[in-house]
């Protein structure tokens, strides 16, 4: 489900370039298929031309479902967004396959809970 997410963001973020009459080919850039070393999923512009960084985190529920309001976010992902505070976004798709629709997340009034261990042997 997360790459039905993505791909539902970046089809929103070409219509937005579009829209505000960007054309570069360069943007958006689906870099999650990439790599995961990144940290986020796509680079976009936002309004004033700048890079923005988008964290895509998907679900099938839907936005009025409690149980949608929680998402793993990994110590890297994490660590990028704390070095890229102005430029990081986090877009919560929902309902990924029946009618997506998404909302951005503050990062700043999230709630954070270690939840698992990193095991290596």
């Amino acid at each position: 489900i997360g790459n039905k997410g993505e791909s539902f963001i970046m089809a929103n973020e070409r219509s937005k370039l579009e829209t505000l009459g960007f054309e570069n080919s360069d943007y958006p850039k689906h870099v999650a298929l990439e790599s995961t070393a990144y940290g986020y999923d796509i680079i976009s512009l936002n309004d004033n031309k700048e890079e923005i960084f988008i964290e895509v985190k998907t679900t099938t529920r839907s936005i009025e479902d409690r149980g949608s309001k929680q998402f793993f976010m990994s110590s890297h992902e994490h660590k990028v967004y704390k070095l890229n505070k102005s430029k990081y976004r986090l877009y919560r798709v929902y309902d990924v396959e029946n009618t997506p629709s998404f909302e951005e997340i503050d990062l700043k009034n999230i709630e954070r809970e270690a939840d698992g261990y990193i095991c290596k042997y």
